[in-house]
């Protein structure tokens, strides 16, 4: 139950650097496919009757403002 076939997570970032004042804006995602896919997990089925699976998280987005002196 726990078995997966072969994945790849996709990330990807990029970021502008204004050079003057100091100030960078970066934009990124992780996982751009959304898929999820179990990471880890534990299968009790013969001890207690469960299986539990740890999945990777679904698509996140980030942007970061950075003021640097």
């Amino acid at each position: 139950m726990l078995d997966t076939s072969d994945n790849v997570l996709l990330n990807a970032s990029a970021q502008y650097d204004t050079g003057r004042n100091g100030l960078s804006l970066r934009g990124a995602v992780d996982n751009i496919t959304g898929k999820q896919i179990v990471a880890a997990g534990v299968d009790l089925r013969q001890a207690i009757g469960f299986v539990e699976g740890y999945y990777t998280q679904s698509r996140r987005y980030w942007l970061t403002l950075a003021d640097r002196p």
